[in-house]
């Protein structure tokens, strides 16, 4: 049975959440980051805060997101998931000459 599909963009910006955990990063920051659009970078952050493995804070206006602490999330199953998918990608860059 094969897992879940991530799409490129969706673990560019779950990397750019993980590099500096704690830090509340804007949808820009994010985006420049990820290298992904700012709506790309909204929609995925979003969708991590709907999974449970971020939360967000407005401030000054402008949304900012972090991911949670491993032992704040509910459920770690996504998490995981993505952490796995880094994982293999790595991999697969680290093979290329």
């Amino acid at each position: 049975m094969p897992g879940p599909s991530f799409s490129i963009q969706e673990i560019r910006v779950f990397q750019a959440l993980r590099f500096d955990p704690g830090r509340w990063l804007t949808i820009s920051e994010i985006s420049a980051a990820a290298l992904v659009t700012p709506d790309s970078a909204h929609d995925h952050a979003a969708r991590f805060v709907a999974a449970g493995i971020a939360e967000t804070a407005e401030r000054e206006a402008s949304p900012r997101f972090r991911l949670k602490d491993r032992a704040a999330c509910a459920d770690t199953t996504y998490l995981d998931q993505l952490e796995q998918a880094v994982a293999v990608l790595s991999g697969i860059a680290a093979d290329r000459p």
